[in-house]
């Protein structure tokens, strides 16, 4: 299989990976006089461990990575994350691995913890044809920004920008296949999504457009603050929105097949674009309804959203 993929997501598996440490650090020193008694030695300190056990590097361009990508093998997903958000050392390095498994193992799908409306933006102007960007709205102007509106993430995009040319001479469905995809799949960027389904059925089916910006409406009053949504639902003044979304998912569903007819890779590809628009809004709707009083269940909801939009990249990529 000569398609790979790569989510930026690891930051919970670092938090999980040192808990332990962490928590036996209060009992370290009765542990370390034991272990000084038995073997007459001095036993390592936590951070001479992590120093022994780590792959050193000077800089982050020349930096040997051989041996990391012998260890990720034929791995299908790889999972790259970072120790703090922003900080630009860890974008750089995050960003130089990726070029390596693209280059030297085939992969060509990024998946990042960003919304996807915003990550589409990247995907477009990384793919097409045009030298210079042409975005609509600004991606990544709302929370995070920090985490995406950076210098590194430019870098990175003018570098894929740069990679994916050598496939413009290409037939379309070919590009597709070859070039590398930029992909979102967090959940916070709700009303970016709406704009997006609504921008696309009113060029392709406007009436289907007036029947979702009706439905879409009741979410309209908190677009400045969705988190307001939670505490008026809570208040029990207003009827939740659960319903009016999720229809406007299943309409654009029934009309699969009617809106991919005319160019297929194309109308397919926006397709695409357009329903997972609309599944973030079902699953963005319920996410902030119950922001503030399911709080055991709200991070499991914001996961299951991503785990099943990389599902549904992967599924129309033609790996599942």
């Amino acid at each position: 299989m000569n398609k790979r993929n790569y989510i930026n997501r690891s930051t919970l598996f670092w938090l999980l990976l040192f808990t332990p440490l962490i928590a036996t650090a209060d009992g370290q020193g009765d542990v370390s006089a034991i272990a000084e008694k038995q073997t007459g030695q001095t036993p390592p300190t936590l951070s001479e461990l992590i120093y022994d056990s780590s792959e050193h590097f000077t800089d982050i361009n020349s930096a040997n990575l051989n041996g990391l990508l012998e260890r990720i093998g034929d791995s299908r997903l790889v999972l790259l994350g970072e120790a703090t958000h922003g900080s630009a050392e860890f974008y750089d390095m995050r960003a130089r691995i990726t070029r390596e498994l693209i280059e030297k193992k085939g992969f060509n799908i990024i998946a990042v913890e960003a919304d996807w409306p915003d990550a589409t933006s990247i995907n477009f102007y990384i793919r097409g044809t045009n030298n210079k960007p042409e975005f609509k709205d600004k991606p990544f102007s709302g929370f995070p920004s920090w985490m995406w509106a950076n210098h590194s993430v430019i870098e990175f995009t003018h570098w894929l920008k740069d990679y994916n040319h050598r496939f413009n001479s290409t037939e379309g469905t070919e590009r597709f296949k070859r070039s590398v995809g930029f992909y979102g799949i967090d959940i916070y960027n709700m009303y970016g999504s709406i704009d997006a389904v609504l921008n696309y059925l009113q060029d392709i089916d406007p009436k289907e457009a007036d029947v979702a910006r009706w439905r879409y409406g009741c979410l309209k009053p908190w677009a400045a603050e969705p988190s307001l949504y939670s505490h008026v639902m809570q208040l029990g003044r207003y009827h939740h929105c659960g319903y009016e979304v999720h229809a406007v998912l299943q309409d654009l569903r029934k009309k699969r097949d009617l809106y991919s007819q005319t160019n297929k890779q194309t109308d397919e590809q926006r397709y695409f674009n357009a329903e997972q628009n609309a599944k973030l809004v079902t699953n963005g709707e319920l996410y902030f309804r119950t922001l503030y009083y399911d709080n055991n269940n709200i991070r499991n909801q914001r996961d299951e959203n991503m785990f099943g939009t990389l599902q549904a990249i992967l599924n129309y990529h033609g790996q599942s």
